[in-house]
C-alpha cells in the first residue's frame, strides 16, 4: 500500500458481508467507513460494536434510497480525504411468486439495489477520476447473470446493475479508475431474513401449490445456510480484498463466489464476446476496461488448461508420475521445488503423490482468469468448497488440507507451454503431512 491510509467505504455494513468487510479491511489498516442506517437507533449496538472493533472504523448514517443522505453522508467522508475504494453491499431480496409482487415492492428492491449503488459511484466518481484511481466494487449476484425462478423481482436489479456497471467500467477505465463486480452465491447473511412476501395475495393463491413453493424454498435455503457445510461469507470479503489489493487495470471484471450455479461457466464464454463491443463500435482506442479475466482468446485455450490440470487426477494411480513427468516436461515447467515435500517439485506432483495415499481424492479448476497476453492464472477446488488461492485437497472424513499456491500456465496455440509455479510452502507442508 501506498504511505498515505487508504480509505474504503463500505455501505450495508450493519451486518453479513458488509460488516464482516468492515472489519477486516479495518484489519489490514486502511480507514473504513461503514454506512448504515438508523445508526442511534435499531442498528446503534452494530455500529458501536464495529467502532469498538477497531479504532480504523467510523460509521455513518446513510440511506442509499435517500439522494440527500447518500450526498451528505459524502460530503462527510470526502471532507476526511479521498475515496480508494467503494464497496456497493447495500441490498434487499424478495423471494416468492413474481407476477404477486406489487409495483412498489419491485421498485424498493431497484431503488436499494440498483439506483442506490448508482447514487453512490457518482458521489465518488468525479473525485476518483480527478485523482486518475480508484475502485468500485458492486456486489451483484449469480442472480446477475440468470434468471432465478421465484427470484424475478430481485433478479431485475441484478442484471440492471451488471449493465450499468459494465458499461460504466469502459468509461471509466481511461481515468484510472476500475469498476468490479463480485457475483456470489447463496450465503448466509440477512437478505433472507429481510424478505417479505408478495403484496398481491390473491394472486399468489391463485397458482395453487404453485403458490406455495417459494415459502418451501426460503425454508430449504435457511437451513441449509445454517449448517455445517454451509458456504463461509468470508469467501466473498476475501474477494473483496483481492480485488482492492489487485494491481489497479488488472482487476477482473466478474467474480463468481460460492456455488456458482454455472455462472462462472457463463462469465467465461461470454465475457470475451461482450468485450468485442469496443471493436465492433471502433471505440477500443479512447475507452478500455476489457477484461482481464476472459478476454475473446476462444474456449479452446480455456478448455487446453482444464484438461491439463484434470488428466494428471483421471490417470491410473500406477501412472501418475509417469504422466506427471511427461506433462512436466523440463522446457515447460518453471517450479521451485517444495522444502520437505513429498520428492518432486510442483503443485501436480503434490496432487499426483497425494492422490496415491488419499482415497478419492477430488480437484478441479474453480477460478481460471486469463491474463490478455495467452497466460492463465490457476485458482482451484475440492470436494466442492472454494478455497484459495490454489486448492486443497480432502479425505473422506472431510478434513481438508489448503495449499496457498497459484499457477501461471501459458498457452500458445492451444499448448501448454510454460507453467509457472508461486507459493508459500511453509505451512502447506505442515498440513499436508498428515496425509503423508
Amino acid at each position: 500500500m501506498e504511505d498515505r491510509q487508504k480509505r474504503v467505504v463500505i455501505t450495508g455494513a450493519s451486518s453479513g458481508f458488509g460488516a464482516g468487510a468492515v472489519q477486516a479491511f479495518a484489519d489490514r489498516g486502511y480507514r473504513v467507513w461503514g454506512t448504515m442506517r438508523d445508526v442511534e437507533g435499531r442498528n446503534a449496538p452494530r455500529r458501536d460494536a464495529l467502532l469498538a472493533h477497531s479504532p480504523h472504523i467510523a460509521v455513518i448514517d446513510m440511506d442509499v434510497t435517500d439522494g440527500a443522505s447518500v450526498r451528505g453522508a459524502f460530503a462527510e467522508i470526502l471532507a476526511e480525504g479521498p475515496v480508494d475504494v467503494l464497496i456497493n453491499n447495500a441490498g434487499i431480496m424478495y423471494i416468492g411468486t413474481t407476477e404477486a409482487f406489487s409495483e412498489e415492492q419491485a421498485q424498493r428492491q431497484m431503488d436499494t439495489n440498483y439506483l442506490g449503488a448508482i447514487r453512490c459511484m457518482q458521489a465518488v466518481l468525479p473525485a476518483m477520476r480527478e485523482a486518475g484511481s480508484g475502485l468500485i466494487i458492486n456486489t451483484s449476484s449469480l442472480a446477475g447473470r440468470v434468471a432465478v425462478p421465484f427470484f424475478g423481482t430481485y433478479c431485475a436489479t441484478k442484471h440492471a446493475l451488471e449493465a450499468y456497471s459494465q458499461s460504466l467500467r469502459y468509461e471509466v477505465a481511461p481515468f484510472g479508475v476500475d469498476i468490479a463486480l463480485v457475483e456470489p452465491g447463496p450465503f448466509g447473511t440477512n437478505l433472507l431474513a429481510g424478505s417479505e412476501p408478495p403484496a398481491h395475495e390473491a394472486v399468489r393463491a391463485s397458482y395453487g401449490d404453485l403458490g406455495d413453493l417459494p415459502g418451501r424454498m426460503i425454508a430449504g435455503f435457511d437451513a441449509m445456510l445454517k449448517s455445517d457445510d454451509a458456504p463461509d461469507p468470508r469467501w466473498v470479503v476475501d474477494a473483496y480484498i483481492r480485488l482492492a489489493e489487485a494491481p489497479a487495470g488488472h482487476r477482473p471484471t466478474r467474480t463468481v463466489v460460492g456455488i456458482s450455479w454455472g455462472v462462472d461457466d457463463i462469465n467465461a464464454r461470454t465475457q470475451g464476446i461482450q468485450d468485442r463491443i469496443l471493436t465492433e463500435m471502433q471505440l477500443e482506442s479512447v475507452l478500455g476496461g476489457g477484461d482481464v479475466g476472459f478476454p475473446d482468446a476462444g474456449r479452446r485455450d480455456l478448455d487446453t488448461v482444464r484438461a491439463f490440470y484434470s488428466d494428471i487426477l483421471t490417470a491410473p494411480a500406477e501412472t501418475t508420475e509417469e504422466r506427471y513427468y511427461e506433462l512436466f516436461s523440463p522446457d515447460v515447467v518453471s517450479i521451485p521445488a517444495p522444502p520437505g515435500g513429498p520428492g518432486a517439485p510442483g503443485m501436480l506432483r503434490t496432487i499426483a503423490y497425494l492422490g496415491q495415499v488419499v482415497p478419492n481424492l477430488t480437484w478441479e479448476p474453480q477460478e481460471i482468469i486469463e491474463l490478455n497476453d495467452g497466460r492463465f492464472v490457476v485458482r482451484g477446488l475440492a470436494a466442492g468448497t472454494p478455497v484459495g488461492p490454489f486448492f486443497a485437497v480432502q479425505e473422506p472424513t472431510g478434513r481438508s488440507f489448503e495449499i496457498m499456491s497459484i499457477d501461471i500456465v501459458t498457452v500458445e496455440e492451444g499448448k501448454i507451454v510454460h507453467v509457472h509455479h508461486l507459493e508459500d510452502w511453509t505451512g502447506a507442508m505442515a498440513q499436508l503431512a498428515p496425509a503423508a
